[in-house]
């Protein structure tokens, strides 16, 4: 999901996660310290159960590279769209922090970071005016498809796998397999959200029942599908591409889907909009998320421990 420097004072519709995270060297220490914690989690479990901590290693392993495909489709998206609406592009990077490797083709920096928790596409003029081929002097149209663009690559990335699993396990043409395909996955969006609206009434009392996963849980799925077959892999990560480009379309900033509505709203007021308003209602979307984020990744570890106890 889209991951640069954010600021409250921003009179644009700036991409989220690209100009919230990048460069910010708080949320960088967060996620070393996400990274060191859960390598002393590894640590312990290696000492403890050395086949447990194994299959936890390759679990998490196969979970990094779900995400990390997840992650390259949907910023390549951005950047694809953005150059072939005429908007110049600078960087594509999966992960944040540290450069590791970099190559500049096509007038692009093409990165990988430090931190493989995400990836950001930065475009010009984000910051700012920056003239014509800039993101912020775009007409608000395609602004809006380029932050869409994502989310939307998320879906067909999503459809693609289990049409492709469905051609190859279940011999279906290629049209059959692929509107069984749509089917699977509108079923799948369908029950989550029949999931969490039957939840929500009953959170306070029952919030390990939670039906939402953070890493925890995803590497603990993992686990329970290999055993079912690798095939259950395609499914995962059809799945978590599914989740990730539902969740990002949503009006909420700083996702792509609340940054296009942002977009939206300055459209409408024609030069009007209270930009100090806006940027606290991203500030306040930002907190809300890593909050939510954080208490879904702790229900999981409570729910792995309280299993573990068992």
């Amino acid at each position: 999901m889209s991951a640069s420097t954010f600021a409250a004072r921003s009179s644009v519709a700036t991409r989220p996660l690209p100009t919230l995270i990048a460069g910010r060297s708080r949320r960088h220490k967060i996620l070393l310290a996400a990274a060191v914690a859960a390598a002393g989690i590894g640590i312990a479990l290696a000492v403890r159960d050395p086949r447990g901590a194994l299959d936890v290693a390759r679990n998490s392993a196969i979970v990094l590279g779900v995400i990390t495909l997840i992650v390259s489709v949907h910023e390549f998206a951005h950047l694809v769209v953005a150059r072939l609406l005429g908007i110049g592009a600078t960087t594509y990077a999966i992960g944040f922090g540290k450069v590791l490797a970099s190559k500049h083709a096509a007038g692009v920096d093409w990165q990988i970071r430090a931190l493989p928790f995400g990836g950001f596409v930065s475009l010009r003029g984000e910051q700012g005016d920056d003239g014509p081929g800039s993101f912020s002097s775009a007409a608000a149209w395609k602004r809006i498809v380029v932050l869409l663009a994502g989310p939307a690559s998320n879906i067909v990335l999503a459809v693609g796998l289990l049409t492709g699993l469905l051609m190859v396990m279940a011999h279906l043409p290629a049209l059959q397999a692929l509107t069984t395909g749509w089917s699977l996955l509108v079923d799948i969006i369908r029950m989550t959200i029949d999931a969490v609206a039957a939840w929500l009434p009953n959170a306070a009392a029952r919030p390990l029942d939670a039906p939402l996963v953070g890493l925890p849980g995803m590497v603990a799925q993992t686990g329970q599908l290999l055993d079912i077959g690798p095939y259950m892999l395609v499914i995962l990560a059809a799945a978590f591409s599914c989740s990730a480009g539902f969740l990002n379309a949503l009006p909420i900033p700083p996702l792509d889907g609340g940054q296009a509505f942002l977009v939206v709203v300055r459209a409408l007021s024609r030069g009007h909009a209270n930009e100090k308003l806006l940027g606290r209602v991203q500030v306040v979307g930002l907190r809300a998320l890593l909050v939510f984020s954080g208490g879904i990744t702790a229900l999981d570890l409570v729910r792995l421990l309280a299993q573990a106890g068992h």
